[in-house]
Order: structure tokens, then sequence, then C-alpha cells
């Protein structure tokens, strides 16, 4: 989903096809800016994703995030509807579970035990 236009979205849910559009103001989320999430080198990005997981960014790129892990939660019947997993999303974000769990990754891959 796009933070910083809408997105057409087709639901398939209990057998029912649903159309419609959703706007990050529909779900709490101001726009965001696209040019805030443009860097020039896989360093920088990997960095912008760091920086996400431990509020340091730009709220772009954080709310970009926010959403699309809404989603993801929505569609995985985590939550009701796409703002309860926005709240959730911040929630893991501010609280820093998000940060924990990329750091066990990190810390896991060093150690061999990922790829």
């Amino acid at each position: 989903c796009s933070i910083s236009t809408e997105t057409d979205v087709v639901e398939l849910k209990d057998g029912v096809v649903n159309r419609y559009v959703l706007k990050p103001e529909d779900v709490g989320l101001p726009r965001g800016n696209m040019d805030d999430l443009i860097v020039p080198s896989v360093e920088e990005s990997a960095k912008l994703i760091e920086d996400i997981f431990t509020e340091g960014s730009n709220k772009s790129a954080v709310n970009i995030v926010v959403l699309n892990s809404a989603v993801a939660l929505y569609i995985a019947g985590k939550v009701k509807t796409i703002s309860e997993g926005v709240q959730l999303a911040m929630e893991a974000i501010s609280q820093g579970t998000v940060s924990k769990h990329f750091d066990n990754l990190r810390t896991r891959k060093v150690e061999g035990y990922a790829f």
C-alpha cells in the first residue's frame, strides 16, 4: 500500500469480493512524501530500515512500514481492521518489539543460524 496516495484494493473475504480505495487517512495516518523514501544506495536503504525500527527515521518511512504491516496483520486475521493493525504496528515499533526481533535475527545471522 502507498503512504503517498490511494491504493486500489480488491478483497476476497468469506467468499465475497469487495473493491475499495484505501487512503492513509482512512486508517489514521497522514499522507507521506515519496521523496522521503528514496535512498541512493543499498547501505542507506539498510540504514533507513534500521532507523524505522528504532523510530529514528522520517515519518513517511515509518508510516509506510506501519501501513503495510497493518495490512499484513489484517490479511493474516490477527486484527479485525486495518486501523487496528496500524495501532498494533505502531505499538510494536514504539515499544521496541520490532527492534528486538530485528536484533535477534541479526545475531542469528552472525552466529550462522540464518542465511
